[in-house]
């Protein structure tokens, strides 16, 4: 938590394919609002490596720690919910209502994991 996403290189946006929409029969520009970047099996491997190592000091914490970390984690989703959904229209442009539902629907999940009491060390 806290850390930031670098901004993308100004050689790394020339490098991506846009595809324009089609419509009637013609491809149309539109209003690129984010580029993503994909990655290789490769390229993912950091990350399957950090959170094989995260995960082992997750299962070093006790049940009680563990679960106070997911409620804590439920309770900032509660509270930013609005932003979070308003993140979800902003980009693939979903209505507020639909985004809402995929918020609480995490929320859920989350409160899923706090009544298994943060598992999945042991």
């Amino acid at each position: 938590m806290g850390a930031t996403i670098p901004a993308a290189r100004p050689d790394e946006a020339a490098s991506n394919l846009v595809i324009p929409h089609f419509i009637d029969g013609e491809r149309r520009a539109g209003t690129t609002q984010a580029m993503v970047s994909f990655a290789t099996a490769k390229e993912a491997d950091p990350a399957v490596a950090a959170a094989k190592k995260a995960q082992i000091g997750w299962s070093n914490h006790s049940l009680p720690r563990r679960t106070n970390v997911l409620f804590a984690f439920r309770e900032l989703l509660h509270q930013h919910r609005s932003e979070l959904a308003m993140a979800i229209t902003h980009v693939p442009g979903k209505a507020l209502a639909d985004a809402l539902g995929e918020v609480a629907r995490g929320i859920e999940n989350v409160e899923y994991a706090c009544g298994l009491g943060g598992q999945g060390g042991h």
